[in-house]
């Protein structure tokens, strides 16, 4: 399905979840409400009748205005909204509801909270149709269910197991799903016990899958940062040590404040009936905030009621309630350090060895408590909670509403500063990115993509070795929290609880990380029990990826390359500052990696990402010839008289490209301009490359005009020219047209296009990629001042830039190729190739388009080099029109077993992308594209054998190179903190 459409329908089912209005004016809910008041009428009293009509067609009227407002992904039409909300909330229900409230004794005034029963009930209709059980596992349930006599019908109506797949990838989008889990075990009724032992993860594989996916995945492509579930950071949110200095400004604080006392209470409250073996009553919840909170249950309930009808609250009541909380849960002087789980800690404390989260054994103990009916006040209570948690959700996970990595961005970040804030400590932060990656089962290797830190300070040219000694230190103090945290995982995975404290207090006191070990446990304990209790623990690897940003001080009138070439400007990040750094940071990672014996097995590779628009790949060539000229790479660690002489790994190659483009030209260009430029070799990686794969027709439909500064359109046509007349190729285009068009532009940007043709353009823009341009300029800068000592005698200035041209005579300039390279160091034309021009569609044609694509996807097949794929992230940010129309099959031919001549054979693989960003992982991510191939009509041997051979390529396009038994990893990383320190 269009992912569009799927979006609108989705939204309309979730809409009494996830809608933030809702939390103060349910629309919805007044239409059941005024509906029933309008069929309590009597056809022969027309005045009350036609009241209550008016204020029914008022309170529908209301519900279009609010759908018409800002809601735009909700819309198809105004018709279809309302056809979908009837089908999904039926006023016939909504009437029962509130008739069922009504008998029960509630008042006029709360009838819109009846219809919270409605939303209720729809909670397990959605987890009915969607989940099931596979070999004991919370998988997807793949067919179309019969009619229940208690459920109705499939709520979500659709025949093939991939419209199941779809819609759960772009549900878990939308919402917080854990709510649905919570519901399926209580229509399975499973008991407490057995729901502490699961972890609520939902699996999308099927049997067949399952097995496959049993041999070992890696995980390639993920950003630490955003390497967590969205889970844990709810859990975390909802700490009270959290809250602790909060001064409570603003609704949002306000809202997930009250979600925080909400939880807290209400656990309270189920524990409380599990014990006294109490059913609960209408007003049993009320009695029992009184009873435990006595003198100050007023001040409590206040708040409860206030988050029942959507109000802010108080900030002086707000705090009323901290100091509440923190003399129950919190007592003076133990400080526990924010990174737990909360109530496992405390009021589900009989939980906290189980695998289960505290939220799923909430969500669980509430809703099957709220499923027997007759509390109201709780019931709606639940639904704000909802509210509250899916607005939080909707700030962190990203759907597919707005393409871009600019869209992506807010959600990177916020998630990124949402967890920094909600744990104390860095450790801690780190722990948790761990914990989500090795929960995931059949895991083997992961990469995780760092920034490294690079120093703001002056650079001095002549001696860079201080500089790189700085960020040498930067990267040691980096890696060795993260290894410290994975060393210690691996110790609570492998060795009881009491053991890990003595270890960890000991090495605190002494070092000695290998010695402790050994007197504590000892290597051959180790080796003896993993005979008896094998575990398979991933090897983490880490690649380094330098970020991508714009160069504001490149297009400030203060930024020249004049000064840069005078010895000025050192102290800035001017784009040639900044290049030269990253230069220097790729030469220190390089000599660590010789100098430190193991972790050339542990930092595997270099990257650069983010914001593709922002940054042009000739950017970063420097850094990755740096990283892999003959002077900086060795064959062996550097020679200890102690140890056997080590080999070390090469650097992997990975680069964001092709990702989010503005031209699918200049997507495929940064593709050939990576591979060529970047000194690549088989093995090395592209991460997304979507305009490799990406549908041509459906882009060229979609963009009939593109807006893109002048540099580009100038350099992508650049690019077709080099193809046309230096690589021979035979493409859809006239040598002759294409120069007339290059000096076209030319002449818009330079004016006087004198000494300019095609020839000294092309090479200019091959220049900006040499490893270091800036001396081209510098010789000319030599030069000119030598002339300009001549000219200035003779009474005349010779320049082109800005400060000089006054006195230049229009005759006498000329320009050069060294001329035309300071340019693009030069903020005056910085401004000029950044003017915005608009490009019809029939600029370049479809059919040059489809050439282009191909020549790209045959030379990096013939390299072999990977392409690293993401399909949620893929449809979420790019041109990607669904996940059953994915790029991957494009690239690489199922049926290629059949018929190996006919189809693309380049190396693919599936990752994750940022498990935070897109509620999702690289088992889910193999699942999708598995079930859209099974819907699209390939035989399932084809598709088994495809998914495992993808899943292989993933293991072997690792930069991570061996899979490591217990023993040796605590035996290397143990050496490694060592070294580090």
């Amino acid at each position: 399905m269009n992912k569009y459409r799927l979006n609108q329908i989705l939204s309309i089912l979730l809409m009494p979840y996830i809608q933030k209005a809702f939390y103060k004016d349910d629309y919805l809910a007044k239409v059941g409400a005024t509906y029933y008041r309008l069929y309590q009428t009597k056809a022969e009293d027309y005045t009350e009748r036609k009241k209550y009509k008016s204020e029914y067609d008022g309170a529908r009227q209301k519900l279009i205005d609010f759908l018409c407002s800002d809601n735009t992904r909700l819309m198809k039409s105004v018709d279809d909204v309302l056809l979908f909300l009837e089908l999904y909330y039926p006023k016939n229900v909504m009437l029962k509801n509130v008739q069922d409230f009504v008998r029960k004794g509630g008042s006029r005034m709360e009838y819109t909270d009846a219809i919270c029963d409605c939303y209720f009930n729809n909670l397990f209709r959605i987890a009915n149709s969607l989940l099931t059980f596979r070999d004991g596992i919370l998988s997807i349930r793949t067919w179309k269910n019969a009619e229940d006599p208690y459920l109705g019908a499939d709520i979500l109506g659709v025949n093939h197991a991939f419209d199941k797949v779809e819609i759960w990838n772009t549900m878990n989008r939308i919402m917080a799903t854990d709510v649905l889990t919570a519901a399926f075990y209580i229509l399975a009724e499973l008991d407490q016990r057995q729901i502490a032992s699961q972890t609520g993860e939902v699996s999308l594989a099927d049997s067949l899958l399952a097995e496959i996916l049993k041999k070992g995945l890696a995980e390639i492509h993920l950003h630490m940062n955003a390497g967590f579930r969205y889970n844990f950071l709810w859990i975390l949110e909802m700490d009270p040590d959290v809250w602790r200095e909060w001064e409570f400004k603003g609704a949002n604080q306000d809202r997930l404040y009250k979600a925080m006392v909400f939880r807290i209470i209400v656990a309270q409250y189920l524990e409380y009936l599990d014990r006294s073996g109490q059913k609960g009553t209408k007003d049993s919840f009320c009695r029992f905030v009184f009873d435990v909170y006595s003198s100050e249950g007023i001040t409590v309930w206040n708040l409860l009621l206030d988050m029942k009808d959507g109000k802010v609250t108080e900030p002086s009541l707000l705090l009323q309630i901290r100091d509440i909380l923190g003399r129950k849960w919190i007592p003076v002087g133990q400080y526990s350090g924010r990174g737990r789980d909360f109530l496992l800690d405390t009021v589900f404390g009989n939980f906290r060895h189980g695998r289960a989260s505290s939220e799923i054994i909430l969500l669980y103990k509430l809703m099957k408590h709220l499923r027997c009916g007759g509390d109201y006040l709780l019931m709606k209570l639940f639904i704000q909670y909802l509210r509250i948690k899916n607005d939080y959700f909707s700030e962190l996970v990203q759907e597919s509403a707005v393409l871009g990595l600019d869209y992506f961005q807010r959600f990177f970040n916020r998630s990124k500063k949402e967890m920094k804030l909600a744990v104390a400590k860095e450790d801690i932060f780190y722990k948790i990115i761990l914990k989500s990656l090795m929960e995931i089962e059949n895991i083997r290797k992961i990469e995780m993509r760092i920034a490294p830190e690079i120093p703001e300070h002056y650079i001095d040219e002549l001696n860079p070795k201080i500089f790189q000694e700085e960020v040498k230190r930067g990267i040691k103090d980096y890696i060795r929290k993260i290894l410290k945290v994975y060393r210690d995982y691996i110790y609570e995975l492998l060795l009881e609880k009491d053991i890990c404290i003595r270890i960890w207090d000991e090495e605190e006191s002494r070092g000695d990380y290998l010695k402790v070990f050994e007197e504590q446990y000892g290597m051959e304990t180790l080796k003896r029990k993993l005979l008896k209790e094998p575990i398979d623990i991933p090897v983490v690897g880490i690649v380094f990826h330098f970020i991508k940003m714009r160069h504001t001080d490149n297009s400030l009138g203060d930024a020249c390359w004049l000064k840069y070439a005078a010895g000025e400007m050192q102290n800035s990040n001017h784009i040639i500052v900044w290049r030269r750094k990253l230069r220097y940071a790729a030469f220190a990672i390089e000599e660590l990696r010789y100098e430190i014996p193991y972790l050339n097995e542990y930092i595997v590779g270099i990257d650069a990402a983010s914001n593709e628009n922002d940054t042009e790949p000739w950017m970063f060539s420097p850094v990755f010839l740096e990283a892999r000229s003959k002077k900086n790479t060795k064959p062996y660690v550097k020679y200890d008289k102690t140890v056997q002489p080590q080999r070390i790994q090469n650097l992997g190659f990975t680069y964001h490209v092709g990702e989010d483009y503005r031209h699918v030209i200049s997507g495929l260009r940064h593709i050939d301009e990576v591979i060529d430029k970047f000194n690549y070799k088989p093995g090395d990686r592209l991460g997304h490359a979507i305009a490799l794969g990406v549908d041509l027709e459906y882009w060229y439909a979609e963009n009939e005009i593109v807006a893109m500064p002048l540099i580009e359109f100038l350099e992508d046509m650049l690019w077709l020219w080099g193809m046309l007349v230096h690589q021979k190729r035979r493409l859809s285009i006239n040598v002759d047209a294409l120069e007339g068009r290059i000096l076209g532009i030319a002449r818009d940007i330079y004016r006087d296009i004198s000494g300019i043709n095609a020839f000294i353009l092309y090479e200019v823009y091959q220049d900006k990629f040499l490893k270091e341009p800036e001396n081209i300029f510098k010789e000319f800068y030599s030069r000119m001042k030598l002339e300009q000592t001549r000219e200035v005698k003779k009474g005349k200035q010779y320049y082109f830039c800005k400060e000089y041209e006054a006195g230049l005579e229009e005759s006498a300039f000329l320009w050069t190729k060294e001329k035309l390279l300071c340019t693009h160091f030069c903020p005056i034309y910085e401004e000029i190739y950044n003017r915005v021009v608009l490009i019809d569609k029939n600029e370049f044609s479809l059919d040059l388009l489809k050439n282009l694509q191909k020549v790209l996807i045959d030379k990096v097949e013939s390299l072999g080099i990977y392409i690293e794929t993401n399909p949620t992230s893929n449809t979420a940010i790019g041109e990607v029109e669904s996940l059953y129309k994915h790029y991957i099959t494009k690239l690489n031919s199922v049926n290629s077993y059949r018929d190996t001549n006919q189809k693309q054979q380049v190396l693919v693989t599936v990752n994750s992308d940022d498990p935070a960003v897109f509620n999702t992982n690289v088992e889910n991510e193999l699942s999708y594209i598995y079930h859209a191939l099974v819907h699209a009509g390939y035989g399932k041997e084809d598709v088994i054998l495809w998914i495992d051979k993808i899943r292989q390529y993933g293991m072997s396009a690792s930069f991570i190179k061996k899979i490591k038994d217990p023993v040796q990893l605590i035996y290397e990383v143990n050496n490694l903190l060592e070294l580090l320190r």
